[in-house]
């Protein structure tokens, strides 16, 4: 059995409180589900602004996988401490500290960000992004791809200047240019000319060994995305990336074996938008998979030519999947084997989406409505 270990797993983007949260969720490992040890969350919450310090605790029942405590109140930045402890003896059995930030609700307009149930905010609106990226993600294509059903390309950095960023707003297409293979002088450069443009929702950076947070540092309102080939060294993040707490590319046939998946993400700040192959006979299975997983978006892509009026008819039955991202309310479940799990959000009163994915290489996943 692993050593015991406890992980913040929300919020994990960039570790942003935005108002929408109410619970800290944390993640347990290494720990016996059938102990009967009566457990405690021990909290420390030290306000880095005002140096002031409070504690509380909070009981904990059974040996849960997961479990919650409610957000605990501090100024702009916070440094909280968690001791997971016997209750009657005091004894930790593990600990783990974070930085935390509160986002007021006044800055969200000018922010692209990720809220409590890991939907990916541009403008003030939810969106889940079906971004494109291929040979031909030019502003002469840009509107065959949104009635495709696309809601973002990913062109190179260089293809965007005003007019293109006009029509991109017009269209409602979320932009993340490409800044691959620049010294970061120039991609500071870059990023300083496209964050005056309102389309451009985040940046796509092809970074191996450079320092991943460049970007960021030029333009702290969105986020960056980094492709996991490029930032993985055999099944673990390249040591440059410790620090990167944005997003991570994952391939679509993820398996949950490799350390830079999804629960790794959470773990560690980052969120993860999958990478999937436009021109696979699996891409609509991919993409109900990669909602199933907690991708915050999807970048579609290929090395093999394929048809847009093809990849247009999948996506329109992959609408109602949008939907559930951007509006359902999640629901946890237990029915999960492993052979399969399930994905579920609630839709207004009366309606429930539900994706089904079976293990495999690649996973299938089906993805239904029903009404209550």
């Amino acid at each position: 059995m692993p050593a015991k270990s406890v992980y913040l797993i929300s919020p994990a983007y960039r570790r942003w409180l935005t108002p929408d949260f109410t619970d800290l969720e944390f993640e347990l490992e290494g720990f016996d589900a059938k102990d009967a040890t009566p457990w405690q969350a021990d909290v420390l919450v030290r306000d880095l602004d005002s140096d002031a310090e409070t504690r509380s605790v909070t009981s904990i029942e059974g040996t849960p996988k997961t479990f919650t405590i409610p957000v605990p109140k501090f100024h702009r930045r916070a440094e909280i401490v968690l001791y997971f402890q016997d209750r009657r003896t005091k004894e930790p059995a593990c600990e783990g500290r974070w930085k935390l930030t509160n986002i007021s609700k006044e800055e969200l307009g000018s922010l692209s960000y990720f809220d409590s149930r890991g939907v990916f905010f541009h403008e003030g609106q939810g969106r889940f992004p079906l971004v494109l990226a291929s040979a031909a993600t030019g502003p002469a294509e840009w509107k065959a791809i949104v009635e495709a059903g696309f809601t973002g390309v990913a062109p190179d950095a260089k293809l965007i200047d005003t007019e293109a960023a006009k029509l991109a707003a017009s269209l409602k297409l979320l932009l993340f240019p490409v800044l691959a293979r620049l010294p970061p002088e120039a991609i500071v450069k870059e990023v300083r000319r496209l964050q005056g443009f309102s389309a451009v929702a985040g940046y796509q950076g092809l970074l191996k060994n450079d320092k991943p947070n460049v970007i960021r540092t030029a333009d702290s309102s969105r986020p960056t995305i980094a492709l996991s080939p490029f930032s993985v060294i055999g099944d673990d993040l390249h040591e440059s990336f410790a620090e990167f707490r944005d997003v991570i590319m994952l391939n679509d046939d993820w398996t949950g074996k490799d350390r830079t998946g999804p629960a790794s993400c959470r773990r560690s700040g980052r969120a993860h938008f999958a990478y999937v192959d436009v021109a696979s006979a699996n891409f609509l299975s991919s993409l109900y998979a990669a909602a199933a997983k907690g991708a915050s978006g999807v970048l579609a892509s290929s090395n093999e030519p394929f048809a847009l009026n093809a990849v247009a008819g999948k996506l329109k039955e992959a609408g109602p999947l949008v939907n559930a991202v951007v509006r359902g309310v999640p629901e946890r479940s237990d029915d999960v084997s492993a052979d399969r799990w399930f994905w579920r959000r609630r839709l207004g009163a009366n309606e429930k989406a539900v994706i089904e994915v079976k293990r495999g290489d690649p996973p299938t996943a089906t993805f239904t409505v029903t009404r209550e």
